[in-house]
């Protein structure tokens, strides 16, 4: 940060390479930022959800919440690795979620529909409304026979960074205490088995 500030304020900062660099610094900054919140929410009370509304089942709330093993599941339509993850999500959901466990996934609004015809989302040309945005989010989630429900974050919202998402997927794991207890960024098998086993001992707590 230091020599990012000095570079800013150098006689040269005008310079090409001074202001490459100058840019460098910026997401890496974010990125450091973001690994010591997510370290310091570990065992503390997980922030509140920020919901405009629910795609693909019932109303997502706080208080059907309550007492349950949560699994956040931060993700956008247009993000192949969070799709990638489906398979590990839908598997878990049918193993776990009788015992207590729920899977909500949390997005924004892109402004993307759906084509019936080649069953993909696109980036539409207009604005797109909440309702379509669901509408839209219903046939793709339905495409990829997701089983759990995905909150839609007001435009205005502060959730994600609330919760330290600067890279997607990203995988908060919550206790029936409300706690954060493990937090995982992007897909894979290796991010897949540790969640799988540490739902499988929240469970067993």
């Amino acid at each position: 940060e230091a020599a990012r500030a000095v570079a800013a304020e150098s006689a040269l900062k005008d310079q090409p390479a001074v202001k490459a660099a100058v840019a460098m610094y910026a997401p890496l900054e974010r990125r450091i930022e973001s690994s010591r919140l997510q370290l310091q929410m570990i065992g503390k009370p997980a922030p509140e959800l920020d919901i405009a509304a629910t795609a693909h089942g019932s109303a997502v709330t706080a208080e059907g919440l309550k007492g349950k093993v949560v699994l956040l599941d931060f993700w956008a339509i247009w993000c192949g690795p969070c799709i990638a993850t489906f398979p590990h999500l839908n598997s878990m959901y049918d193993e776990f979620h009788s015992q207590g466990f729920e899977i909500v996934g949390v997005t924004r609004q892109y402004g993307y529909q759906w084509n019936a015809e080649s069953k993909r989302a696109s980036k539409a040309d207009a604005e797109v409304s909440l309702e379509a945005e669901l509408s839209m989010l219903e046939e793709f989630m339905k495409h990829h026979e997701l089983r759990h429900p995905t909150i839609v974050t007001p435009k205005e919202s502060k959730l994600q960074n609330q919760y330290g998402v600067t890279g997607i997927p990203h995988a908060v794991l919550i206790d029936r205490k409300g706690n954060v207890r493990m937090i995982k960024v992007g897909s894979g098998e290796a991010n897949a088995k540790a969640l799988h086993d540490m739902v499988q001992t929240l469970l067993a707590e």
